[in-house]
């Protein structure tokens, strides 16, 4: 018996994925837009393909209904019921991923037999720390689930927000929807990601007892271990870290760095006392931009 005739990832993310035929959909916040945009391809499975010809895009420019599910099927090639069996269940997944804050929730892959019937296979959820304080429910799984795991672990966050790519491009943010964002504009701009790391908010409380800027440093250090790697992006949203601090970190391992090969450093830096990091690095090969969107489009000029 044919089990189903295609398969999809569904995901929302401050982003939502939806993919047919091992294809992929993800729901993102677009921060230009200050909009979810829902984001669909014929690719997806374990092997994420963020190319943008493929990929399907559909903004949620109001409350969210089964309207943006279903334009976002038609456009990826759905059918008949599977149309209304998926779109029931994105509208669930975006439910769950506002009511309880998440910055991810995932069914990957979603099957489809033939007579329309969907079929969860596997999935996951990402919680927002930061707002762990509003759900205790959350609270108490994420800590139940991390007492004997490696997430006690200070360099915990590079086994699960790293994630290897086959560009040339490393991103490097702190916060899911910042990371998530920036590596969307990379895609958008026909840019070829390496890897990108998430390294946390500033006072994530799995990261607390290790600063940001400890946690750049090790983070620097593992998305450039990449030997394809040649352009790293940097955009990190700053309020209680010293930007000295930062700027005094990325000047240390890019000038260590420099000595084995040579990489193109792009920082976006955004906080309050940000200014100072123009003048730190005017005598460094690091370039400084305030505009996301020059970032983004240097740093993929940089790769060709």
């Amino acid at each position: 018996m044919k089990i189903c005739e295609c398969a999809f990832c569904l995901a929302l993310l401050n982003k939502f994925f939806l993919s047919p035929c091992f294809a992929k959909t993800p729901i993102l916040l677009d921060r230009s837009a200050r909009r979810p945009v829902l984001l669909g391809s014929p690719y997806g499975g374990v092997e994420v393909n963020f190319d943008r010809d493929t990929m399907q895009r559909v903004v949620v420019k109001e409350d969210f209904s089964p309207f943006y599910a279903r334009r976002l099927a038609l456009k990826m090639g759905l059918r008949g019921e599977a149309i209304e069996a998926v779109s029931a269940i994105v509208e669930n997944m975006y439910q769950l991923f506002v009511q309880k804050d998440l910055d991810l929730v995932e069914i990957n892959p979603l099957g489809i037999r033939d007579t329309g019937e969907v079929m969860a296979l596997d999935g996951k959820i990402t919680v927002n720390d930061e707002a762990l304080s509003r759900h205790e429910d959350l609270a108490r799984l994420v800590h139940e689930s991390h007492l004997d795991s490696e997430l006690s672990s200070e360099t915990a966050f590079l086994n699960t927000e790293y994630v290897s790519l086959d560009g040339n491009i490393a991103i490097v943010c702190n916060g899911a929807g910042l990371t998530m964002s920036t590596l969307d504009l990379v895609c958008q701009a026909k840019g070829k990601p390496a890897n990108f790391l998430n390294l946390g908010s500033e006072l994530c409380w799995r990261e607390a007892k290790l600063p940001l800027q400890e946690r750049l440093k090790i983070g620097l250090e593992r998305v450039t271990k990449a030997s394809r790697v040649n352009v790293v992006l940097v955009n990190l949203i700053l309020g209680v870290t010293s930007c000295e601090d930062i700027v005094e970190t990325l000047i240390e391992v890019a000038e260590r760095k420099q000595s084995d090969r040579t990489y193109r450093w792009i920082v976006r830096p955004i906080g309050s006392d940000c200014d100072i990091a123009q003048k730190a690095f005017a005598d460094t090969d690091i370039t400084v931009l305030e505009n996301l969107d020059e970032a983004v489009a240097l740093a993929v000029k940089a790769n060709k």
